[in-house]
């Protein structure tokens, strides 16, 4: 994935799945990622956050200080998913509508996969 895919992926997912924020009760959104670096020379862990806002969206990172706390490259991002529900830490469920995100994605021609239960982009 180039970085003007990742940036215009990252953006239509804040237009359509709304508001991230690290604190899982207080987002609109939710995905796991993980980079070349954490799997290659860390422990294989993934982060979890709301997805990035519009504002924390540049042309070749994630900002600083936003829904995922710190910055990120593009280049760095192995994989994200995307899960289609996701339950926050007082047991409430929230939906994320991945039919109208894989439509978007698919309009644009940004690959990735769907599934029953998830939209993802694996790129190792």
């Amino acid at each position: 994935m180039s970085a003007a895919q990742w940036e215009r992926f990252f953006q239509i997912c804040a237009e359509i799945l709304g508001k991230g924020n690290w604190r899982i009760e207080l987002s609109d959104s939710w995905c796991s990622f993980t980079t070349f670096r954490r799997l290659s020379e860390s422990d294989a862990g993934y982060w979890t956050h709301g997805l990035p806002n519009s504002e924390d969206i540049y042309d070749s990172y994630i900002g600083d200080a936003g829904a995922w706390g710190q910055p990120f490259q593009y280049s760095e991002l192995a994989h994200i998913v995307i899960p289609r529900t996701f339950m926050t830490d007082k047991g409430k469920e929230k939906s994320q509508n991945l039919e109208a995100l894989a439509a978007r994605l698919s309009a644009e021609k940004l690959p990735f996969r769907k599934t029953e239960i998830v939209l993802e982009i694996k790129l190792y």
